[in-house]
């Protein structure tokens, strides 16, 4: 019986662990779309010179938490449903700010815009990248050995 619920507390342990870790993929998931579509916007407007609206359009299908939250504030015009347990307050201002200047400007002042935005959605892409490849592993091996040493005890 014991050694059944050591196995439990093993799996569950490394379960948790990995729902910790979770948070991670969804940041980095969450600025490579962004990034993606800055870019993607960048080039539109400067070769295609399609109108913001008809771009965003084609985003209509995407399932990621990026363009969900586009959607939603693109409908709304004032919210945007970032989690708060995994972005801080910052960054969910910064996004909004974003949204609220997509289209607000000629086509040259949105280019401005854009690069800059840019130069920013990368740096906190690359850093979320970087704690994703620390962390992960880290709750998942940390779950796995708090679980390890629950199956010990209750042996």
């Amino acid at each position: 019986m014991n050694f059944v619920l050591g196995i439990l507390s093993l799996l569950f342990c490394t379960g948790f662990g990995f729902y910790l870790s979770k948070k991670y993929s969804i940041r980095r998931e969450f600025y490579c779309n962004f990034y993606d579509f800055n870019k993607s916007l960048i080039n539109e407007i400067s070769f295609s010179q399609n109108t913001i609206l008809s771009i965003l359009n084609r985003y209509n299908e995407e399932k990621s938490v990026f363009y969900l939250n586009l959607k939603l504030y693109f409908k709304n015009k004032e919210e945007v449903d970032l989690d708060k347990n995994i972005f801080v307050a910052e960054e969910i201002s910064y996004v909004k700010e974003y949204f609220d200047n997509l289209g607000a400007s000629d086509r040259q002042s949105q280019l401005a815009f854009l690069q800059t935005a840019d130069l920013n959605i990368n740096s906190l892409r690359l850093k979320c990248k970087e704690e994703e490849s620390k962390f992960k592993n880290l709750y998942i091996k940390m779950g796995f050995l708090i679980g390890l040493i629950a199956l010990i005890i209750l042996l």
